[in-house]
Formats: C-alpha cells, sequence, structure tokens
C-alpha cells in the first residue's frame, strides 16, 4: 500500500481524505512513463487513469489528415483520464508523454465506482476539469492571437510550472510538434527563432539542478542531457544493494541518498551522504559495475537519472572522467 507521503507528489491524490485515500491506495501502482508513451490512444477504450507523480502528458488534438495540435497538459496537479469518466469512444485527443517520469495509475473501473459515490473524488475531479477546460479556452485564444514566439514562451512556462526541476529537454520537432507547426522543415527560421527563445529563458530562469553536471563543460553536459530523465526519489526506496550491478545513475537535485555499508551481515552504518552536490553511482567511474555498498533514499525529492550502460561511455571520456574522479576522491 502506497504511503500519504510519497502520494503527495500529485497533488490531486495528496488533497484526497483519508477515507477515500483508503480505499484507493491499495489500487494505485506506481509504473514509469517514458517520452513518447501513449497513455490514452484515439478511438480506443481507456483502462487506466493517471496521475503524474514527475513528468508532463500532453493532450493533442489531431486532424483528420494526421496533423496534431497540444490542446492542454498535464502535470503532478491533475490526472490523465477525463475520458474513462464518462466512457467516451469517439475522441480524437490522444495523451502522450512529453516529458519523462513517473505516475500512478488506477483502473478505470475503480475510479468510476469512487466518482459515482458522490464524495471529495468527485468534486476534486470536477474541479479539475473545469481547470482543465480553461487551460484548453486559454489555449485556443494564444493559438488564435498571438506569434509563434509568444505561444513558445507561453507552453515553457505552463511546462516549467510543471516539472521538479527547471530544465525541459526538447528539441526543435518536439517544439514544432507541440505547437502545431506543420512543415518545419520549411519553416527553419521561425522554429530555429523559437528553439533560441527557448534557450534564453532556460538560461535566464533554470540554472542546472545539480552541482556535478553543473561543474561539467557546456559540450559535456549538452552530450549527457538527452539521457538524462527526471525522477522523483521516495523515502525508504533502495536503489542499489552491495554487490548488486549498477543499472542506473542518479543526479539528487532536491533528495538525500544516504550509502551503507552492511556489518556483520545485517548492522548498516552510513558512509556517504550524496546530495544535489554529486552523482549515486560513482563507482562506475572507477570501473566497478557493482555497488560496494546500499544506496538509500534518506530524503525525498527530484532527481536526474541516467541509464548505467548510457552513462558508462560519458564516464570515460573526457572531461566528464575529470569531474566524476574529482568528486568521487573529495
Amino acid at each position: 500500500m502506497r504511503t500519504r507521503r510519497s502520494l503527495k507528489q500529485n497533488h490531486l491524490l495528496a488533497a484526497l481524505p483519508a477515507a477515500e485515500f483508503m480505499r484507493l491506495s491499495p489500487h494505485l501502482e506506481r509504473v514509469p512513463s517514458p517520452l513518447g508513451a501513449v497513455i490514452d490512444e484515439s478511438g480506443g477504450e481507456q483502462d487506466y487513469v493517471y496521475f503524474p507523480a514527475s513528468g508532463i502528458v500532453s493532450l493533442l488534438y489531431v486532424m483528420n489528415e494526421g496533423s496534431a495540435a497540444e490542446i492542454a497538459v498535464v502535470g503532478k496537479r491533475g490526472h490523465g483520464g477525463n475520458r474513462a469518466l464518462h466512457g467516451r469512444r469517439d475522441h480524437a485527443e490522444p495523451a502522450v508523454v512529453q516529458s519523462a517520469g513517473s505516475a500512478y495509475r488506477l483502473e478505470a473501473a475503480v475510479i468510476k465506482a469512487e466518482f459515482a459515490r458522490g464524495g471529495a473524488l468527485q468534486r476534486l475531479l470536477l474541479r479539475y476539469t473545469q481547470a482543465l477546460i480553461t487551460q484548453m479556452t486559454q489555449t485556443a485564444v494564444c493559438n488564435r492571437h498571438h506569434m509563434l514566439e509568444q505561444q513558445l514562451c507561453r507552453w515553457l512556462l505552463l511546462s516549467l510550472d510543471r516539472l521538479p526541476a527547471n530544465q525541459p529537454v526538447m528539441t526543435q520537432q518536439l517544439i514544432a510538434n507541440m505547437l502545431g507547426v506543420r512543415n518545419a522543415s520549411r519553416r527553419p527560421a521561425r522554429i530555429r527563432l523559437a528553439a533560441g527563445t527557448a534557450n534564453r529563458v532556460d538560461s535566464l530562469v533554470a540554472p542546472i539542478p545539480n552541482s556535478l553536471l553543473a561543474a561539467l563543460p557546456r559540450r559535456s553536459y549538452v552530450r549527457l542531457l538527452p539521457g538524462l530523465s527526471p525522477v522523483d526519489l521516495v523515502f525508504g526506496d533502495v536503489l542499489y544493494e552491495p554487490s548488486q550491478p549498477i543499472r542506473d545513475v542518479y543526479f539528487p537535485t532536491q533528495s538525500l541518498v544516504s550509502l551503507l555499508t552492511l556489518v556483520e551481515g545485517h548492522l548498516a552504518l552510513e558512509v556517504g551522504l550524496v546530495g544535489r552536490e554529486g552523482m549515486v553511482g560513482i563507482p562506475l567511474a572507477l570501473g566497478l559495475e557493482v555497488s560496494p555498498v546500499r544506496a538509500l533514499v534518506q530524503g525525498a525529492g527530484p532527481a536526474l537519472k541516467m541509464n548505467a550502460a548510457r552513462s558508462a561511455p560519458s564516464c570515460a571520456a573526457r572531461p566528464c572522467s575529470a569531474s566524476w574522479t574529482a568528486i568521487s576522491t573529495r
């Protein structure tokens, strides 16, 4: 059963009274939401409702000829699955993960039954639906009356407001898709200008949230960026056990991870503490593929994660390796 503490990562679930929380918590399942995953297909029946804990889900409107534009974004303050409450099948609004993270999913039948009780969950979801309609209305007005660069700035603000760290990862094509720009290759000047605006906004409001990453040369950081995905570390989660392979490395941004060594096989002694200044998975930089310690989340919060297989070449390459080694030997 999920704890109230961990569910606070989604504001709707955190706002539930104790009775509704107890009824729903056994059915909630935490799942990853990788970039590009479709959590609601057009025309199909929706089996689950998703409550993002991190990351962003885009609601798209798809035209008959196949072009699409974003009509709303959903983050940790909402849910993806209004359609499940009324069983519509004839819709043209798929939901696609725009920024990778994780979510709690709930079977549609369970939430429909709770919604039918007419209690606190129903009131919360109706209020959220009203807010979502308002966002869609504002998007329509912005798309009609604002220049492309202004539309991008609004989209950036919506995205930054829903991310655990102010570090959006985007490409020129993603910008074009979200803003509904046709034939992006034929409009390179305006798209490049929009992407340049994104970079300027990012440099002003989004410092790199991990000190180790911030210390890297810009070129090295840009090379790592596509492999970094935001995650929420939950208090008490074990990231590694001694002698187990290191499958992912973590760069805490607002979280703390204890490094513990086991004494006499069962007693745990803390030998290190990693926060936003470092990285969990330093043994990879030293040529080790297994963890010598237990890595235990002591302070819940966001972090950036990278697959160990992807980070290994970066750890071996200079100047990245110099930064990794400097941190590991402090």
